[in-house]
């Protein structure tokens, strides 16, 4: 990984774990590119880089200070924060899983509303076909994980939509942790309902109006109101 982007990488996860905070002002640039062992030139692309995704602010003769990422960052936070590549993903917490599983059970209904009017015969096969192959490997947690990130997806595919296709693109590492996270927290007899559940949705197209749709749309909802408790729960008792 070329140098400056190592230290962009350093300065976002700092940022994160809040081991630099909103207002912070950093060294000089002399002293920290010691502290950091990069050359400045590397340092000052970083630097900028950082400013462009609005994470750091750059006052002319001043000196570079630490912005509030949640009020001032986009989606290319996430992404350098979760890269795929990276396999060290232990800053993806139990705090964060359970915020994104809150921000989860907005978007999937949404999606599953939007994709609807976009469906055809052939999607709807390969959801069914999906879900048959999660129903065989209930036992195995590594196999539903990928099935369950193929629907997604095939979701999103469905949709059509740019900015959901690169809002899923760019948290592609913490969808896959909280997947594993959620499988773990409701247990193999509670996923093989949630499995029935999405089947009798995706069967709903073909058969359903759209009034019927939105109540189907709800139980949905209700039910991942409930997983979200489940999780919490485990949450609690320690699930790793």
């Amino acid at each position: 990984m070329l140098p400056h982007k190592l230290v962009v990488k350093k300065f976002i996860r700092d940022v994160y774990e809040e081991k630099l905070k909103p207002g912070d002002k950093l060294p000089p640039l002399r002293e920290l590119s010691k502290q950091l062992n990069t050359d400045q030139t590397s340092l000052r692309i970083a630097l900028k880089h950082l400013e462009f995704m609005k994470i750091l602010e750059i006052k002319r003769s001043d000196g570079v200070y630490v912005l509030d990422y949640r009020k001032n960052a986009g989606p290319e936070f996430l992404m350098e924060l979760f890269p795929e590549s990276e396999e060290d993903n232990s800053h993806i917490n139990s705090y964060l899983i359970d915020e994104a599983f809150e921000y989860w059970i907005v978007l999937v209904p949404e999606l599953i509303r939007l994709a609807w009017k976009r469906y055809s015969i052939r999607n709807i096969r390969e959801m069914l076909n999906i879900y048959e192959e999660e129903a065989k490997n209930l036992n195995n947690i590594s196999v539903l994980v990928e099935l369950e990130m193929r629907h997604i997806n095939l979701l999103t595919e469905v949709t059509n939509n740019i900015m959901v296709t690169l809002t899923m693109n760019s948290i592609l590492p913490l969808r896959k942790k909280m997947t594993e996270f959620f499988i773990k927290a409701i247990g193999k007899d509670e996923f093989a309902k949630y499995i029935s559940l999405r089947k009798k949705l995706a069967r709903g197209y073909l058969t359903e109006n759209h009034a019927d749709r939105e109540t189907s749309i709800q139980t949905y909802r209700d039910a991942m109101d409930r997983y979200r408790k489940m999780m919490r729960d485990q949450i609690a008792k320690g699930l790793k």
